[in-house]
Parts: C-alpha cells; sequence; structure tokens
C-alpha cells in the first residue's frame, strides 16, 4: 500500500507539472519503440526485443525550454521546491550539440507538445529527483509486462537526448531488462557496466582519426540514408548502425558502428565542428 500511494502521489505531481508546462494531462516517461523515428526499425530486425527510450532536453536546453515555454505557477512551484538547472550533458561537444536528435523533428520544435513534454520531465528530474526515479521505475515494470506477454524481452534506454547517470538501484530492480545508452564520457571501454546495462562510447570531434578505445565506438557520418558504408573506417570493420537502435545486440570487438547524420531540413548539415565525420 506504501508504494502504490507513493506512485499516485508521484503520477499526480507530474500531471500537475505536465499541465503547466502546456503538455497533456496524462504524461509519460517513456516513448515506445514504434512511437518513435529512431526506434521503430528495430521491429523489422528483431521481434525478440522491445525498446522504451526517455526523451529528455540535451544539455542546458532544459533551461531554455524553462525560460520560453514555463508558466507563472510552474515558477512558483521551481521556487518553492529550490529547483536548480542542470546540464544533462556534461561530456557533450560543441560538434555533438549542434547535431543532436534533439534539435530536429518534433523535439526540436520549442513549442511543440514533445518539447513541453521533455520540459515537464526536466523539471520532474531538477525539482523532484525521487519522483522523477519512481515514476521512471514503475514505467519500466509496466513495460516489461507489456513485451513480457509477447515474449519479448524489454530494452531501456534512459539517455535518448542526455547523458545522465544511472541509479544502480534501478538496474538492479529489473535484472530481466537490458539497459542500454550513447555516452560521450570519457570511458576507456564500451561494454557492461553493470549485467545488465551496457553503454557504447560516441566519438566526437575531440578524438583524433583513430582513437584507443576498447570496445566498440559510434561514429556520424556524412552519408545520406541508405548510403552504401566502407568496410573499414578508422582502423576498424563496420557496423551500419542505422539497421537497429540496438547497441546493445551489436557484434562486440573493436567495430566502428557508423550511423547516417541526418540534414537539416534545408538539405544541409548542421556546423558540426567535425562532430560528423567524411567518408571517402
Amino acid at each position: 500500500m506504501m508504494y502504490r500511494s507513493l506512485i499516485a502521489h508521484a503520477l499526480s505531481v507530474f500531471a500537475l507539472v505536465s499541465r503547466l508546462c502546456g503538455g497533456g494531462q496524462s504524461p509519460h516517461m517513456f516513448t515506445r519503440q514504434s512511437q518513435s523515428a529512431k526506434t521503430a526499425h528495430n521491429a523489422q530486425w528483431t521481434d525478440k526485443r522491445e525498446q522504451i527510450v526517455m526523451y529528455l532536453p540535451q544539455a542546458n536546453r532544459g533551461r531554455q525550454l524553462f525560460d520560453a515555454l514555463a508558466s507563472p505557477g510552474l515558477r512558483r512551484i521551481w521556487d518553492q521546491y529550490g529547483g536548480k538547472h542542470r546540464n544533462l550533458c556534461r561530456w557533450s561537444t560543441p560538434g555533438c550539440r549542434a547535431a543532436c536528435l534533439g534539435n530536429s523533428g518534433h523535439l526540436g520544435i520549442r513549442d511543440g507538445a514533445a518539447s513541453r513534454a521533455m520540459l515537464a520531465r526536466y523539471v520532474m528530474l531538477c525539482v523532484f529527483p525521487d519522483m522523477f526515479w519512481r515514476i521512471v521505475d514503475h514505467e519500466i515494470g509496466k513495460h516489461k509486462r507489456r513485451v513480457g506477454k509477447c515474449r519479448k524481452i524489454l530494452v531501456v534506454r534512459i539517455n535518448g537526448t542526455s547523458d545522465i547517470d544511472v541509479p544502480q538501484w534501478l538496474t538492479d530492480a529489473h535484472p530481466d531488462v537490458e539497459f542500454q545508452d550513447y555516452t560521450k564520457r570519457p570511458i576507456a571501454r564500451s561494454g557492461k557496466v553493470r549485467p545488465n546495462y551496457y553503454v557504447v562510447r560516441s566519438i566526437t570531434e575531440r578524438d583524433g582519426p583513430n582513437p584507443e578505445h576498447d570496445g566498440n565506438f559510434v561514429v556520424p557520418v556524412d552519408l545520406p540514408r541508405g548510403a552504401p558504408l566502407p568496410k573499414r573506417y578508422m582502423g576498424r570493420r563496420v557496423i551500419d548502425g542505422d539497421v537497429h537502435d540496438l547497441r546493445c545486440a551489436d557484434r562486440q570487438g573493436q567495430y566502428a558502428v557508423l550511423v547516417r547524420a541526418k540534414k537539416r531540413t534545408d538539405g544541409v548539415y548542421a556546423d558540426t565542428h567535425g562532430f560528423i565525420r567524411p567518408v571517402s
């Protein structure tokens, strides 16, 4: 009963915050695989796993969205409970911020529904962090039961557009779930940092032409969708990172996982300072 009352209270606070952000009455932390262009194609690759992703405002965009969209009521809650803005991508670079998924599609529309939903999650994380993670845990449990009925394994990506720490207790609480994330943090090796949590390094413009990194790494390249990839890149064998977003299911070793960069609506790439790499 205590757990149910805590969840009910957290959900009611989340709903209030969402309304004060101009968002929906029934907010959620995660986006289903079928509802995201980034993950929908996973279903074409496997019917054994299904992914959910959480989209938070990248880097310092949370402060920008708050300044632009927060209602007077939301500002009162922020001040009353001592809200403090956070950089959700501490290891980001100018290049990755320019190319970020959070700047494209529905996520990139400042006053759109997706941005308001991101702001609501951001406020929960900054003002009510215990409730934030309690709701995350609750939603993972619901999705796990849903996909379990289809005999699938749930894959959870906390950092769809962020790079925050994932608490140990959360992954421990769901040993039958696969957690995965991309990261810019200076880890020495990609792989399982916990028995059920896979982290892969995403290369930035600060890395040299042949980064000394153990395990796979991900590289965005300046090729259009569907263009053929080289067999080797940056001294490594290549994996096509656009076939699916389940990096935990990739072949493991010393591979370069190449992801074709998406152009802006005007048909050019943003200035990414060398973050998006050429393929000759």
